[in-house]
């Protein structure tokens, strides 16, 4: 066990080089079931065991990948053990619940995951792996392939209000239409838009963005769409039925989900009495200015463009190799309570900003390692307070004289003299 507390201390003087272990990680992905209807959910786990344990958290991938959406469940990450090979490895294991949007095989290509683990001799060995690659084929019943687009759940309804039409219309009165669209046995995210724009000429549209909720406990998702409608003359306008074909699950047949329309008479002259012709001459000379513009800010770029961008590369490098990008560096990894990123930015802040080794930030460090990694683990809480005395080490360090002469190379002091 102290060669584990030992390797906290190596890790402040240089980072520690990936060594080939005999036994390589395991990596698996599976998906099951790998066919379903297109909108329902399946379950996609991705294991990853190490003959040893992990020294750092393991960057398991998002699987951000279009025509799918991916949800993570409670408890969604959680350790494992296995025993391979006689031996026991322990791993972690993630699951996502994954939905097809779109009708049709859909590649869930391999996708990168790093982690760092010990090796025989508790040494840090970086590594990076992939994993499978796997196919999720969003199915279509028979009679259901003319929906456009596909929408399959138990149930869905249809609700609406509209307000504002009470009493005769004039220029400038506005009219709300609310729709609300609940749905059980799917995700709300898979309901399309129900109030497309209309573009009536006359008629002026301001849409609220869609609300979109799920609740986890019932299954049930709503999608609500709200639009306010003012005229700006008068005439007849016309709000059409909205309806939405979707496919019922249980009676295995499509169904239609409807709201009905409303027609609105509006005092005053229609559109078509007082709309002014196109100015096309005043059209042409806007378009050749905009032209010209584009030329010159062409001509710009192309004789200073390769400049700029010379002086930002070389702006940005010497940021990323400054003290102060170091520190920021080294807040983010104590804020985010990653001990191997926080050791090594923090050791080159000290480095950069030629400062003293500050022993409190040290001791927090220390302090950390054990309650993780040593044979009396600190609970959650003391854990916490640990980190928290570490971020105020550090920011109470940054706060005094930028620049002091290094004293001494070792970066901490040995755990186990």
């Amino acid at each position: 066990m102290s060669r584990i507390l030992l390797f906290l201390v190596i890790a402040f003087a240089a980072p520690a080089t990936a060594q080939d272990a005999p036994d390589q990680p395991i990596i698996r992905t599976q998906l099951d079931p790998a066919e379903v209807l297109t909108g329902q959910q399946t379950s996609l786990t991705v294991t990853v065991l190490v003959p040893s344990f992990f020294s750092e958290p393991v960057a398991l991938p998002s699987y951000d990948l279009p025509n799918i959406m991916v949800e993570l469940p409670d408890e969604d990450t959680h350790p494992v053990s296995e025993r391979v090979q006689g031996r026991k490895w322990s791993g972690v294991r993630r699951q996502y619940l994954v939905t097809p949007l779109v009708p049709g095989e859909i590649t869930l290509p391999a996708q990168s995951v790093s982690f760092t683990y010990a090796d025989a001799d508790y040494q840090p060995v970086k590594a990076t792996a992939q994993t499978d690659a796997v196919i999720l084929t969003g199915l279509v019943p028979p009679g259901a392939e003319g929906l456009d687009p596909f929408l399959a759940a138990n149930a869905l309804t249809l609700d609406q209000v509209i307000e504002g039409t009470e009493g005769e219309l004039e220029p400038g009165a506005a009219i709300t239409r609310t729709v609300t669209a609940t749905i059980d046995g799917s995700r709300a995210m898979t309901i399309p838009p129900l109030l497309p724009p209309l573009d009536l000429p006359g008629l002026s549209e301001h849409p609220d963005p869609p609300e979109v909720t799920d609740d986890p406990e019932t299954g049930i998702g709503t999608r609500v769409e709200s639009v306010t409608y003012i005229p700006n003359q008068g005439g007849r306008f016309t709000l059409p039925d909205i309806s939405i074909g979707w496919y019922n699950i249980a009676a295995d047949q499509v169904e239609q989900a409807t709201a009905s329309g409303v027609s609105l008479a509006v005092r005053g002259p229609s559109p078509a009495e007082t709309s002014q012709p196109l100015n096309w001459r005043m059209i042409a000379v806007i378009a050749m200015a905009l032209l010209l513009l584009a030329a010159i800010l062409w001509a710009v770029w192309r004789r200073y463009g390769p400049i700029l961008r010379a002086r930002a590369a070389r702006a940005r490098a010497a940021w990323q190799a400054s003290p102060r990008y170091a520190l920021r560096q080294a807040r983010q990894a104590v804020q985010d309570h990653r001990l191997g990123a926080a050791i090594a930015w923090t050791s080159r802040w000290w480095r950069r900003g030629d400062r003293e080794q500050d022993k409190a930030v040290q001791s927090a460090y220390l302090t950390i390692g054990r309650g993780r990694y040593g044979p009396q683990p600190l609970d959650t809480p003391a854990l916490d307070a640990t980190w928290d005395a570490g971020k105020r080490a550090l920011d109470k360090q940054a706060r005094q004289h930028p620049a002091r002469q290094q004293i001494g190379r070792d970066k901490l002091p040995r755990l186990n003299p």
